[in-house]
This record gives structure tokens, sequence and C-alpha cells, in this order.
């Protein structure tokens, strides 16, 4: 389980962020593309031990409104036991200790300058693959394609805002959830395609040799009941039987595991079990953010959502009167 090695890792072997960063993207855990700041995101996220803190953010109450970090101004309130534990709440505590440790010592230039947002290195331009660049306009955060900002008539991709990235996501989000038996569906499909000829011949002939060592077994226990065998006879034969049936188990195992533990089946499962065990939310949430997405192409028209498990997800922009560049 990535969750709990990662944990290991950073707790138990004392690992930093950037080595444990490393070692997994060097290493494909997951099959997919991993940051520091992911990395830091799960290891600070109280749902990997079952609670939940509430009203992180709120929304300002004046006009414009917006969706902003909750830093002090509102009461915040932890539910424990919230969702299925994944790791014990004692090695949650010491990893968010270790981390706030690390944090007190790093200086106000080394926080700003380290700081990242959720879509940082996420956002790929569709038109023409370049990445996007965060821009603030009177308190408003937008997001753009780096050539269009340096030459308008070199990218015709227009800005998109924060704000229609957050919804668009919280409605890819519910989409998703409300299909997670499609999900499934696929990830059975993935299996089908991954089986070869030879792999499904392969667990044919093993399992008709289990058959036969179940009859074979069955035989043995008759006639050593009609006296047939001795029980010295039997017990020998048992355990040779025995012995046979584990090496076939383990054949077996070895050519499921090809497919069951294969980078596209696992992105996929563990996407499904994102999804059926996170709650709902009506915000954007960063961490299930970064568990579902794997990258956002913006298009002049659509926005396209790249999942862990490959597939693309397209959803409509919203049309802009006037000049929106």
């Amino acid at each position: 389980m990535i969750v709990r090695l990662l944990f290991d890792m950073y707790v138990n072997q004392d690992m930093s962020t950037v080595a444990i960063t490393n070692y997994f993207s060097q290493n494909k855990i997951g099959g997919r593309t991993w940051s520091r700041s992911g990395i830091v995101l799960m290891l600070i996220n109280e749902r990997y031990c079952g609670d939940k803190l509430l009203q992180k953010k709120f929304t300002t109450d004046e006009f414009p409104f917006h969706l902003v970090m909750n830093k002090g101004e509102l009461p915040q309130y932890y539910v424990y036991d919230s969702f299925p534990k994944i790791i014990e709440r004692s090695l949650y505590e010491a990893s968010y200790a270790k981390w706030e440790r690390n944090r007190e010592n790093l200086s106000d230039n080394q926080l700003s300058a380290n700081k990242r947002y959720p879509y940082t290195s996420k956002i790929e331009c569709a038109e023409c693959h370049e990445k996007f660049k965060r821009r603030t306009y009177r308190g408003v955060e937008f997001w753009c394609c780096k050539k269009h900002l340096v030459d308008h008539d070199s990218c015709m991709n227009k800005q998109i805002s924060k704000e229609e990235l957050d919804e668009a996501f919280l409605k890819l989000y519910y989409k998703l959830k409300n299909s997670i038996d499609i999900l499934e569906s696929y990830g059975r499909n993935i299996v089908k395609l991954l089986m070869d000829d030879e792999k499904e011949k392969e667990l044919m002939m093993l399992d008709k040799e289990l058959h036969n060592l179940k009859a074979e077994k069955l035989r043995l226990l008759k006639e050593n009941l009609e006296g047939k065998i001795s029980d010295i006879e039997k017990i020998s034969n048992l355990n040779e039987i025995q012995m046979y049936k584990s090496l076939y188990e383990l054949e077996k195992k070895k050519v499921l595991n090809q497919v069951y533990e294969s980078a596209e089946y696992r992105n996929n499962q563990r996407l499904v079990d994102v999804l059926r065990h996170s709650a709902s939310i009506d915000t954007f949430d960063e961490v299930i953010f970064h568990e579902i997405v794997q990258k956002v192409m913006i298009g002049q028209n659509h926005i396209y959502f790249q999942l862990h498990n490959d597939l693309m997800i397209k959803s409509e922009r919203k049309k802009y009167d006037g000049n929106y560049s």
C-alpha cells in the first residue's frame, strides 16, 4: 500500500520528502509522476488515519465571493473516525509533528520560494502544449499559457480563472463518483487486454492440474476409509499432493500478478478506491485533486482532465462576453 509505505519511510525511516519523491519516481511507485508538494499533501492529510478537519476553507461574505483558506477567522472542528483508516493515528501525528518541525526551520524567504499551488505544473495548453502560469488581477487568481502571455498572436488560448477550474473539477469528481461501476468495468477490460492467449492457456492448465489434485486427494481419502491403503501411505501421498498444489497455486499467482499488478490496472483501482472512500465535497479539495488528476489541458473551448488511469474527460469551458484575454 503506497500510503503505508510513504508514512513508514517518512516517520520510521526518517527519510526527507525530497528523498521519498526521488525514490517513488525512480521506482515508478504507483505508476505515476510524483512531486514533493504531492508527497507533503499526503503526509499532512488527516483523512488517512480516519479523521477529518472541518472548515479548512470558507467562502467570503462580500461579493465577489471567494473560497479562501481559514487562517483563524472561523472555528475549525476536528472529527475523529470519520473515514475507514489506512494508517494508525499515532503514525499520522508523528508525521505531522515532523513536518511542523522541519517547517519551523525554514526562513520566510524559503517558505515563499517553495510555495506551490494546486495547479502548479499540472496545467498544459491544449493548443501549443506550453505550461500554464499563475497570475492575479485585482485579487482574482488566473492561469494562462506562457506563450500567450509573451505574444497573444503566437497562441490564442485565453486565460482561465481558478474559480472555473475548481468548478470544473467538482463536476468531474461527482461525474466519476457516480460512475464507479463504469470505472470498475474499465478495469476488467484492462485485465482482458493484458490477459493474452498464452497467459489464458497457462491459467487453464494450472486450474486443470489443481482440479486433478483435488480429485486425487478425494480418491486417497476414500481408499483409506475402505482399508485399501494404510494411514502412512495416505499421509505420504497427501503431503505430495499438497506440495504440488502449493507449486501450482504459486505459478497461478505469478501469472495473475503480471496482470493485476500492472500500472494500468493499479492506477484504475486506486482511482476507484479514492472515489469510493472519499466523502462528499462541496469545494475544491487539493488532496483529492492530486489523487485523481494527472494533468489538465486547457483548450479554447474545453478543459481536458487526464486521470491517473490515462482516461481523458472533457468539460466545456464557460463563455465570456467582451474581450477576455
